[in-house]
C-alpha cells in the first residue's frame, strides 16, 4: 500500500465553502479507490454504489457487488476487514452523492449536514487503512531482520568451518574441546564485524553448530 491518502477530517470544514467541502470529498474517495482498489474503475465502482441509492435496506451482498474485482492484497487485508472497508467507503460514496445532489438544488445546509456523515466513514475509514499499513510495515521489518540475521549467521559459519580446518596437531578430541580453542578467536571476528546482537554466545554457537549443521559436522568429524 505505497499510495498515499488525502486526509480530510470535519474539523477542515470551517475553513471551506460548500463547494470546496465536496471537492475535498470526492478527491478523497478517488484516492481511497485507487490506493485499496487499483483494478477498479472509480466512476464504474461509484455509479454502482449510486445505484443503491433507493433500496431500503443494503445488505453486505450489495455492497460487495459493485466490486468487480476480487482484492488483490488477500491476505495482508483479512476478509473481516475488507468488508469494513467496502462498506465505510460504499456509505461515505452514498452519502456524498445525496450531499452534492443537495448542493446542486441549493440546499448547501443539507449538502454541508450530508458530507459530515460522508467524513465519517471516511475517518473510520482512514483509521483501518492505518492499522492495514501499520502491519505491513511491521510485516517487512521483521521479514527484513530475520534475512539479516540468517546472513550473519551464515557468514559466522562459514568463519567457523575455515577455522575448524586449523585443528591442532591431534585433531579435535571433542566438540567442547574445538569450542574452547575455537572460541577466543571466533568472538575476535564477531566482535570486529558487530554481529554480537545476533550471535551473543560464541561458545553455544560454536557448539550448536557442530552438533545441528550438517556441514560444520562434517567440517568438525573430517579434522578430528
Amino acid at each position: 500500500m505505497s499510495k498515499k491518502l488525502i486526509y480530510f477530517t470535519p474539523n477542515d470544514a470551517s475553513s471551506l465553502s460548500p463547494t470546496e467541502i465536496l471537492l475535498e470529498i470526492r478527491t478523497h474517495l478517488y484516492n481511497t479507490a485507487e490506493k485499496l482498489w487499483e483494478e477498479e474503475i472509480y466512476y464504474k465502482l461509484s455509479e454502482k454504489i449510486g445505484n443503491l441509492t433507493n433500496n431500503k435496506t443494503i445488505t453486505w451482498k450489495d455492497i460487495s457487488s459493485c466490486w468487480e474485482n476480487l482484492d488483490t492484497r488477500e491476505p495482508l487485508i483479512t476478509t473481516k476487514e475488507a468488508r469494513t472497508l467496502k462498506t465505510h467507503f460504499t456509505y461515505a460514496s452514498l452519502y456524498y452523492q445525496k450531499a452534492y445532489t443537495k448542493s446542486l438544488h441549493g440546499d448547501e445546509r443539507m449538502a454541508i449536514s450530508l458530507g459530515a456523515y460522508a467524513t465519517y466513514h471516511l475517518g473510520a475509514l482512514d483509521n483501518q487503512v492505518k492499522l492495514i499499513d501499520e502491519r505491513i510495515r511491521n510485516k517487512a521489518r521483521a521479514q527484513s531482520g530475520g534475512e539479516r540475521k540468517s546472513n550473519i549467521t551464515k557468514i559466522v559459519r562459514d568463519h567457523l568451518i575455515e577455522l575448524l580446518q586449523t585443528q591442532p596437531s591431534t585433531g579435535w578430541k571433542s566438540s567442547a574441546n574445538a569450542a574452547l580453542i575455537l572460541t577466543p578467536k571466533l568472538e575476535k571476528f564477531i566482535i570486529s564485524q558487530e554481529y554480537g546482537k545476533v550471535i551473543p554466545d560464541t561458545a553455544n554457537f560454536i557448539l550448536s553448530q557442530i552438533e545441528d549443521h550438517e556441514i560444520t559436522q562434517e567440517a568438525f568429524k573430517k579434522h578430528q
